[in-house]
């Protein structure tokens, strides 16, 4: 009877460890990659602190549209071709 309460506590410790190694993996997930957002004419976006703008064409223009004490900010395409990069 002590062998199989031995032999059974072994087995659960050793299942309660197999989980471990799945930390590693949720390390990896949390880096986040930037991810790009090609505009499209007068739809509306919203930015973030840290996301950046590029145009993709020498005429593009947006119009930017930002309120106080607020993060983020309202763009939208006007003219030409750009590329939101946001970094999460």
């Amino acid at each position: 009877m002590k062998k199989l309460f031995i032999s059974l506590s072994i087995s659960l410790m050793m299942i309660g460890c197999g989980g471990g190694s799945g930390g590693s993996s949720s390390n990896n997930e949390s880096v986040s990659q930037p991810s790009n957002i090609e505009m499209v004419l007068s739809a509306p976006y919203t930015v973030y602190p840290g996301d950046q703008i590029v145009k993709t064409s020498e005429n593009a223009k947006v119009t930017i549209s930002h309120i106080d004490g607020h993060s983020e900010s309202t763009v939208i395409l006007v003219d030409g071709n750009a590329t939101i990069i946001r970094h999460n």
